[in-house]
């Protein structure tokens, strides 16, 4: 019996895991898309990885599969942690459990994170916030996901 409640909370947190994943993709490429003449520009050339920009033009095939790969590890991580704290994450319902941890994760995570590029990297402000903004909008659906599956 606890063998079997522990392959259904492995099972809740790798779906969990996945669908975060997906999530992050997808407003992350959208997300792109609206700040793509930031990319694109010349003067940021030198700002992008190898990985990211081998040539003038979109990343390559390596980048998409790191990106998966990246975020899958991390919507992982944080799916495990949720199901570690779940109990004191406020909330009755999974729904607002989910967007408070969210908010917990953004307020942890990609909040820090920006305050941190303001201060060491010559991002434009413009790019940077819409990167903060795909951070809340991935960490709060990502949350309302976790908080269904990981019981």
């Amino acid at each position: 019996m606890v063998e079997e409640k522990k392959k259904g909370k492995l099972k809740g947190i790798v779906i969990a895991a996945f669908l975060f994943m997906i999530i992050a993709q997808v407003v992350h490429t959208l997300g792109s898309y609206a700040t793509m003449d930031f990319y694109t520009d010349p003067q940021y050339f030198a700002l992008w990885s190898e990985i990211m920009m081998p040539d003038i033009g979109p990343p390559g095939i390596e980048f998409f599969a790191l990106s998966v790969a990246f975020n899958f590890i991390t919507a992982f991580i944080f799916t495990w942690f949720y199901s570690l704290i779940k109990g004191a994450v406020p909330g009755k319902m999974s729904f607002m459990k989910g967007i408070n941890y969210g908010l917990i994760l953004f307020l942890i995570t990609a909040f820090p994170g920006f305050l941190s590029m303001v201060l060491l990297l010559n991002i434009p402000i413009v790019l940077n916030v819409g990167w903060m903004i795909e951070a809340l909008i991935i960490d709060i659906i990502g949350g309302i996901v976790i908080a269904k599956f990981v019981k």
